[in-house]
C-alpha cells in the first residue's frame, strides 16, 4: 500500500519508521515488485530472520520479538548480493 501500518509498531519503532520512511520506501521502490518472503530462522540475537525477494534484488530483514502488546519493537534490514 506504500505506507507502514503504525498500529503494529511500538512507540520507538513508530518514531524510527517515521524518521526513516523515505529511505525505506526508496529501497523498496528500487527493488520492484515483491516476489517472495521466506522465514529463514531465528538469529543469534533472538530476532526472526526473513529473506525478501523482489524483482530487482533481495533483502534480509530481521524482526525483534513482539512486545507484550503484540507490537514490533525493532527491525533491521540489509540488501543481499
Amino acid at each position: 500500500m506504500g505506507k507502514p501500518d503504525y498500529r503494529d509498531l511500538g512507540p520507538a519503532m513508530e518514531e524510527a519508521t517515521l524518521q526513516q520512511r523515505a529511505q525505506i520506501q526508496a529501497l523498496i521502490e528500487r527493488m520492484g515488485a515483491l516476489k517472495s518472503l521466506a522465514f529463514v530462522g531465528v538469529g543469534q540475537n533472538g530476532w526472526d530472520v526473513y529473506d525478501v525477494t523482489f524483482a530487482h534484488g533481495k533483502v534480509q530483514w530481521e524482526i525483534a520479538p513482539l512486545s507484550a502488546e503484540g507490537k514490533v519493537t525493532g527491525e533491521v534490514y540489509h540488501p543481499l548480493r
